[in-house]
């Protein structure tokens, strides 16, 4: 995290022990997971944990899987997706883990998440317990959420602005494993995103030309995450890129 520039004086030191997920790899390199969480640290935010951090220039937050799901922490997420959103933009992943949880939970807090996002991010896996894109993304969008994407693995993402559709492929890649690739993708939307400016509200500088762009550098970290072992996302400097990013 060091070597990446991550800065961690928001880092919350917990006596217990950190979540352990296991995954299991298919002969594709296609992973499943199960998850050791009972009493575990990643789910026990509190109100004060979250409101000591200051949120001035912070362009956009990014949470969703369990920690969106698992008590006690799921609300006091909530409560503070609801106050940073003031300033930043909003990106939510369900990242649906029916092991843990009962998919209905995600159903049924869908609505209010779309109202706190401003991206809400889905994969095919996801939309086997959460009903089909088309509904999906109506859903999201009725509630507020301007941006709705459906990764799609090898055959790359689609998308939803405002009702308008667009589909990315993915490049063609020799797959050691999928681990991490979900939130490789969205680590490289935000990323691209922010680097053009766009970030730090609600998308409205966003064009259906800016999206295309963000999406098809996101498919490409996605895609390099799927040749190494593990969720090891690559380098930016990984990433040729023949056209400067000018803010």
């Amino acid at each position: 995290m060091t070597a990446s520039g991550v800065d961690l004086s928001g880092v919350v030191r917990a006596a217990e022990p950190s979540t352990l997920a296991v995954a299991t790899l298919d002969t594709e390199g296609r992973a499943e997971y199960s998850f050791h969480a009972e009493g575990t640290a990643d789910w026990q935010w509190t109100a004060e944990e979250l409101t000591t951090r200051d949120l001035g220039g912070v362009a956009a937050v990014h949470t969703g899987s369990l920690a969106l799901v698992m008590a006690p922490g799921a609300a006091r997420i909530e409560e503070f997706l609801a106050g940073a959103r003031a300033g930043a933009t909003i990106s939510i992943d369900p990242n649906v883990r029916p092991g843990l949880v009962d998919p209905a939970v995600y159903r049924a807090r869908l609505p209010r998440w779309a109202a706190l996002a401003d991206i809400v991010k889905v994969s095919e896996e996801d939309l086997d317990h959460l009903g089909d894109f088309d509904g999906f993304r109506e859903e999201c969008h009725a509630a507020g959420a301007r941006l709705v994407l459906l990764t799609r693995g090898a055959d790359g993402v689609t998308a939803s602005l405002d009702g308008v559709r667009l589909a990315v492929p993915a490049p063609a890649v020799n797959v050691a494993d999928t681990v991490g690739a979900g939130d490789a993708f969205t680590a490289g939307l935000l990323h691209r995103l922010g680097a053009r400016g766009l970030l730090g509200g609600r998308l409205t500088g966003l064009t259906v030309g800016d999206l295309s762009d963000a999406l098809a550098f996101a498919v490409r970290v996605a895609a390099l995450t799927c040749e190494v072992a593990g969720a090891n996302p690559p380098w930016h400097h990984q990433l040729t890129d023949p056209a400067p990013l000018t803010p």
